[in-house]
């Protein structure tokens, strides 16, 4: 007699129960994956990066803007035809007796020391200093130097230059507002001060000051140079010195703001707490802070990710 084996066939899952399925995988993977960035997240929180902030000393300044000005000569062609400047347009520093232009094989020479440039703005003999001093408010919009050309035509008496005759210091009028260091300086009739492209400071000589309103002061300075940039402009901005500051340095990356104020998470007895601070920023993405924080005290490095409260180090 044979003995006959039955397979029994496997049941197998439904096209709805299949999909089902599957969305109850997928449930369960986005609940998973939530679940773990939660985790992650309060894991970070609680351990955040830290920056121990070290010692700085920063030499800071405060901007002085104003108006420059000399005392200056307006040349003209000494004949008519075609001008040649055998020193170039300039600005250019002369003798007395330097030849400036050349017309029709006429040379024009300088009749004092002095800065030659082929070209003018409009101010010639207009900028003197009871006519800024005197003015209710200080203009500081750039002037538009126009050049001359070389070898083209003029005619006897036109216009073809300028000799500026200052040779040492400049005429400075400006306006800034004081720290306390710089109305010490002012009390002694000097500013500490030095230009975009020096590293040192020289003193300059306050000639007068006057209070301009709203913590402002207006003053009449004798600059320690001269530059030939400055002939083609007249508006500058100078720096004052406003002193030694020492802080506490760290990123601009640990900075947050709260409450519209700016300031670190400072991490003391583990717990980080939001401190306002002042200060400077620096090169290098950096910043001092002169009040709220010391040197050598631990801040958060991305407050941003970190909320208040009990943290704990990595």
């Amino acid at each position: 007699m044979a003995i006959i084996h039955r397979h029994k066939k496997k049941k197998s899952l439904s096209a709805p129960q299949l999909f089902a399925f599957s969305i109850l995988l997928a449930i369960i993977s986005i609940v998973w994956i939530i679940a773990f960035k939660f985790h992650m997240e309060y894991y970070y929180e609680e351990r955040p990066d830290i920056y121990w902030t070290v010692p700085a000393i920063y030499y800071s300044s405060t901007p002085c803007q104003g108006i420059l000005y000399w005392r200056e000569k307006l040349l003209t062609a000494p004949a008519s035809g075609m001008i040649h400047y055998p020193l170039g347009l300039g600005p250019v520093r002369v003798a007395k007796g330097d030849t400036v232009a050349i017309v029709n094989g006429v040379a024009l020479t300088a009749d004092s020391p002095g800065y030659f440039i082929a070209g003018q703005d409009g101010f010639e003999g207009k900028l003197r200093y009871g006519v800024i001093w005197n003015s209710e408010k200080l203009s500081f919009s750039n002037v538009n130097l126009q050049y001359f050309k070389d070898r083209i035509l003029v005619n006897y008496g036109s216009p073809i230059g300028k000799l500026v005759l200052s040779l040492q210091g400049t005429n400075f009028i400006g306006v800034l507002e004081p720290t306390e260091e710089v109305s010490k300086q002012i009390g002694h009739n000097f500013l500490r001060v030095k230009d975009d492209e020096s590293n040192s400071y020289d003193k300059a000589e306050i000639k007068v000051w006057q209070e301009e309103g709203k913590g402002k002061v207006r003053v009449y300075l004798i600059l320690p140079w001269f530059r030939l940039k400055d002939i083609k402009n007249r508006v500058t901005t100078i720096q004052v010195d406003t002193g030694k500051k020492t802080g506490a340095m760290f990123p601009i990356s640990c900075i947050v703001k709260r409450r519209g104020k700016i300031g670190v998470f400072l991490i003391r007895s583990q717990s980080a707490t939001f401190v306002p601070i002042e200060g400077i920023y620096v090169e290098n993405e950096k910043f001092i802070a002169t009040k709220g924080i010391t040197a050598g005290q631990p801040v958060v490095l991305y407050p941003e990710k970190t909320r208040e409260g009990k943290v704990k180090a990595k």
